[in-house]
């Protein structure tokens, strides 16, 4: 897979059918950052040959996470890390290990003393307005994919009664007519 401007990505949720897209790389990379799209899931520039998200050096999944339980979550972006910290998800001594070099870091240092120190005064204030604009925005991308996802599943969910409420009658139909004879 490259990175050309042109090129129109699509995305498949591991455990769902649904295809997200055509979309651009921007739009893609908001949904790694937001943690819309996970390392298991799959991309494609044709809609035919797919790939872990991972495996596509451009959204800089490079990260795997060192859960408590002696697992690991990844690999993954920065900004899947960030939306975990930011979540209470991850704390700021968790190590991560880099994908490819094996580089160990902790969440505070891949994420900065900078980075740090605002979420925590954000969070002694706990003021939402101290948060980026880019979160918000990167959220309300996963909430309207989700809802799509959703309403698609719903659309669906409702053709499937609908075919087994006519096999149910047809089926109940059939039965009276045996009792009958």
């Amino acid at each position: 897979m490259s990175d050309s401007p042109n090129i129109q990505y699509r995305l498949r949720k591991k455990n769902e059918t649904e295809v997200f897209g055509p979309m651009d790389l921007e739009e893609l990379k908001t949904l790694v950052d937001s943690a819309y799209v996970a390392p298991e899931d799959e991309i494609s520039e044709d809609g035919e040959t797919w790939k872990h998200s991972h495996e596509l050096d451009v959204l800089e999944m490079s990260w795997k996470v060192h859960m408590s339980d002696g697992q690991f979550y990844g690999p993954t972006s920065l900004g899947t890390i960030k939306e975990f910290f930011r979540a209470g998800e991850l704390n700021k001594d968790q190590e991560l290990t880099h994908a490819k070099s094996g580089e160990i870091r902790t969440v505070g240092h891949l994420l900065g003393d900078d980075f740090i120190s605002e979420f925590e005064a954000a969070q002694g204030k706990a003021n939402p307005a101290a948060f980026p604009a880019d979160l918000e925005e990167s959220l309300e991308v996963a909430r309207e994919l989700r809802i799509q996802q959703l309403e698609a599943d719903l659309e669906k969910t409702k053709k499937d009664y609908d075919m087994l409420m006519h096999q149910y009658r047809r089926v109940s139909e059939e039965l009276l007519q045996l009792k009958k004879k």
